[in-house]
């Protein structure tokens, strides 16, 4: 059964205002899904999570990793991967879930030895890896929908 969630207003006021090059304010939104994570027994509260298209892999922080109660160090090291910020960062990655509404996704995601840099709107990515490549997104912009399976 799809998941459809809506997509998150980024800040209440315009992210541009008007001006020559756009003369009508622009409002931005994000496809953010609330969901939760889990391992083990372990399960996070809902989190807002970006679905990013351009990453290679599903990415959080060490915060996430806390609410996991997960050893960081104790995962399978990916070195140097390049993109969050410019920079490159280690990843450590483990087997989760996904928890959505009606379904649940089973992910291999990378998480940082340093909290997720989401400009604390959202805490993770869900990328190509385990994500995209395995559950169908459409992304409706128009009517700032997203659909999951």
């Amino acid at each position: 059964m799809a998941e459809i969630a809506r997509y998150t207003r980024y800040r209440s006021t315009p992210d541009i205002p008007p001006s020559t090059a756009f003369p009508r304010e622009h409002i931005l939104y994000y496809p953010l899904l609330d969901l939760k994570l889990r391992k083990d027994k372990s399960t996070t509260p809902t989190l807002k999570v970006l679905i990013d298209s351009g990453a290679a892999y599903c990415i959080f922080g060490s915060d996430t990793a806390t609410l996991l109660h997960i050893d960081i160090h104790s995962g399978k090291l990916k070195q140097d991967i390049h993109g969050l910020g410019g920079g490159s960062v280690d990843l450590y990655f483990f087997d989760i879930e996904l928890v959505l509404k009606s379904m649940t996704i089973r992910c291999y995601a990378g998480f940082m030895d340093q909290e997720f840099p989401g400009n604390g709107v959202w805490i993770g990515l869900l990328g190509e890896y385990d994500f995209l490549s395995k559950t169908p997104v459409a992304l409706d912009c128009e009517k700032l929908q997203i659909r999951i399976g």
